[in-house]
């Protein structure tokens, strides 16, 4: 939001002042000229002097809480126009000031009093209505707002501020279009101007158009290269969301997003929103300490704004840690109350400990409008053991065609549905729900069939067994504790990962993100000259000691007496040739589902992002037989001891596969290993609901429910296999 404007109040009329005003009138008129004239030193002489005159004057104090505000001093501001009001009661500029003067004391609520009061004795005037207008904004009130901003400019139709403020308030008032329309107006009566520049980038970022956006941060960069907003707007716009590891843009993004927040930081040392860009860059960096610093530095320096334990209770969540989460996340709303924000977080932190009742029950207090009708039903879903109202499916169905919700929720509603009608075996339209959330999908998340076989060829060239026998003694760290397990999602990773963390000297990290970052950066580290994996014969072997050494600080959070530790995310099979490089001494599991289970399996999965080959039968069975190319070079090559884990055994034989599991870890045997399911530990995964329950076998063959439906893609796997 833009700058408060002061209003000078007063009926003083312009002329040449005298040299030695004799009357307090005379002084405030000459003193008015002065302050207009931006010699203070002397208004405020001639203010005090009319002080002098007539010491009950409310004009005289009012002009030097004026001078006050100007000075930033808002204390002292509101002590002296609150002794005005005193005198004069019916001054809708004293009432206009002094909201100013609390705002800056951080009492929103005071000031909005005071503006409301501003408004009504002064109707006429627009500062009044324009600083109404920010102080219903700041509050939440976005709708009234909007009517006051488009009060003033009935006055004043060319105000940049009023344009600018206006787009703000209509687009938290979810008017778009609109927004951007006085977004756009206010940079063209104000080319010059940086604020209206950047917030019409912001809100074009905001509405997933970064690509619009990110020109606009960098021309306002070139005006003024430390302009912190469009530091941390371009920084946004280049992190982008965080990618595989092959797409170059994202490499050299999150490295200029990097640069840019560092500056930032280093230009605003203690500004709430540089501090927290920079957690949100280290953390895609895998920097997670330094990512955890940030959003507690920035959560300390704004204790009254509840943005900073919502960042820092969202990355424990993102982290898994889900305790921690919850302290965090609870304690915000007890000190600033509960909102939708906050609720949805809790609830997602209640079901990652498989406490989805509970979750159910924060989420059922969500606002009744639409959107969190629909997450409300989510959550009841994600406990398959709720009662689902028809009423509520109804509704949920009556969505589906609705253009004007964005096309990620649409595709998170269909699959929702899907997934509902799907374990009800009403095959038929589960599948057909399935396909057209996946088609809404594909836009926003390409997948590249030719970008993956050139990866795998890549690393069948580079990663020899000679080679990964002969790597460099400086880059790797002789620990024992490393545990990773591999394989396809919804392959049973979670399920083997959870049997392990069972065992009283075991710890399960979960899904962590940290090996696919590294190999992301790899080439940004070594200067980018050559690509994944050729770039690391150009890395410094100290860098990679030293991401080892972080990675086992993050693993082992909480656990450091464990004797193995497990990180089960399933595209760490894309990682095996780096992971030999840094744990020479590591354990591989690779998990092996058959085939069409699995990709049915991948296919019925709602995932957040990072699965666009999941979008498409074709391209879904072009992944899959990638996978299997790639799997079978390690077999060949790979120094690491590995155990292949199929899923049809595991559940057909579950205490033999389990203690060939243990065995493999080289340790004893452990009968809390059987009851895997009342293990109380968070679990991040698509599979958290499942890992509540003993092993059952109804999972086994279920592609044949949809063999018709599946015949394009059984093509591709079989065409592979012969």
């Amino acid at each position: 939001m833009g700058e408060k404007t002061y209003s000078m109040g007063g009926s003083f009329t312009m002329g040449r002042p005298k040299a030695q005003p004799d009357t307090a009138a005379e002084c405030l008129r000459v003193g008015a000229a002065h302050h207009r004239a931006g010699r203070l030193g002397e208004a405020e002489s001639l203010y005090r002097k009319a002080l002098e005159l007539e010491p009950a004057s409310p004009d005289a104090l009012h002009m030097l809480g004026v001078l006050a505000l100007q000075a930033n001093r808002p204390a002292v501001a509101a002590d002296i126009i609150r002794k005005a009001i005193l005198i004069k009661g019916d001054d809708g500029d004293y009432h206009l000031n002094l909201g100013i003067a609390l705002g800056g004391l951080g009492k929103p609520d005071e000031a909005l009093s005071c503006f409301e009061t501003a408004a009504r004795l002064a109707p006429g005037n627009p500062q009044a209505h324009y600083n109404l207008g920010l102080a219903l904004a700041q509050t939440g009130r976005f709708g009234e707002s909007v009517d006051r901003f488009r009060r003033v400019l009935k006055k004043d139709p060319k105000n940049p501020m009023v344009h600018m403020n206006l787009g703000l308030s209509l687009m938290q008032a979810g008017d778009r279009d609109k927004c951007l329309m006085h977004l756009r107006r206010a940079v063209d009566l104000a080319p010059g101007h940086l604020l209206p520049l950047t917030n019409y980038a912001q809100a074009l970022f905001e509405m997933d158009d970064a690509a619009a956006a990110q020109p606009l941060f960098e021309t306002a960069l070139r005006a003024a290269p430390d302009h912190l907003p469009a530091l941390l707007g371009l920084a946004r716009c280049r992190m982008g969301k965080t990618g595989d590891g092959a797409q170059d843009d994202w490499i050299h993004g999150i490295w200029a997003a990097k640069d840019l927040v560092t500056k930032a930081v280093r230009l605003a040392p203690r500004d709430f929103d540089a501090i927290t860009e920079y957690g949100r860059v280290m953390e895609q960096l895998g920097l997670f300490s330094e990512a955890e610093q940030a959003f507690r530095a920035a959560r300390d320096l704004a204790p009254g704004d509840e943005r900073g334990p919502l960042n820092l209770g969202t990355f424990f969540l993102r982290q898994g840690r889900i305790p921690e989460a919850l302290e965090v996340l609870e304690a915000t709303a007890r000190d600033h109350g509960w909102t939708d924000k906050n609720r949805i977080k809790v609830a997602m932190a209640l079901s990652n400990s498989g406490r989805f009742d509970k979750a159910r029950d924060i989420a059922a207090a969500l606002s009744s409008d639409d959107r969190h009708r629909m997450l409300r039903l989510a959550f009841t879903l994600m406990d398959k053991k709720a009662e689902v109202h028809e009423a509520e499916l109804a509704f949920a169905e009556s969505r589906l065609d609705d253009d004007s919700l964005p096309a990620n929720e649409r595709a998170t509603l269909f699959c929702t549905l899907a997934d509902y009608y799907d374990k009800r075996k009403v095959s038929g339209k589960a599948f057909d729900l399935i396909m057209r959330g996946h088609a809404l999908r594909r836009q926003a998340e390409p997948y590249d069939p030719a970008a993956e076989v050139a990866f795998v060829e890549r690393c069948e060239a580079y990663f020899t067994a000679e080679r990964l026998r002969t790597a460099s003694p400086d880059a790797v760290l002789d620990d024992q504790r490393p545990v990773f397990i591999v394989g396809m999602p919804r392959s049973g990773t979670t399920l083997v990962e959870q049997i392990i963390a069972s065992h009283p000297r075991c710890h399960g990290a979960g899904e962590m993100v940290d090996m696919a970052i590294f190999r992301a950066t790899t080439r940004a580290l070594s200067g980018f000259a050559n690509p994944f994996p050729d770039c690391l014969d150009d890395l410094d072997p100290a860098v990679i000691r030293g991401f080892g050494e972080r990675y086992l600080t993050h693993a082992s959070q909480g656990r450091p007496d464990a004797a193995r530790i497990t990180d089960k995310m399933p595209h760490n099979f894309l990682n095996l040739g780096l992971i030999a490089r840094v744990f020479p001494k590591a354990r591989v599991i690779h998990c092996r589902r058959d085939p069409m289970d699995t990709c049915l399996s991948i296919l019925f999965q709602n995932f957040a992002s990072a699965h666009g080959y999941a979008n498409d039968l074709h391209t879904l069975g072009q992944a899959y037989n990638n996978y299997r190319r790639l799997m079978a070079h390690w077999r060949r090559v790979l120094p690491l001891p590995m155990l292949e884990v199929d899923y049809e055994e595991m559940v057909a034989d579950q205490e033999r596969r389990s203690r060939d599991l243990i065995d493999f870890l080289g340790l004893d045997w452990d009968d809390a290993c059987l009851q895997f399911h009342k293990t109380d530990r968070a679990v991040q995964t698509a599979s958290l609901w499942q890992v509540r329950q003993p092993i059952y076998t109804s999972s086994v063959e279920r592609w044949r429910r949809y063999e018709t439906e599946l015949a394009p893609l059984k093509a591709i796997l079989d065409t592979a296999e012969a």
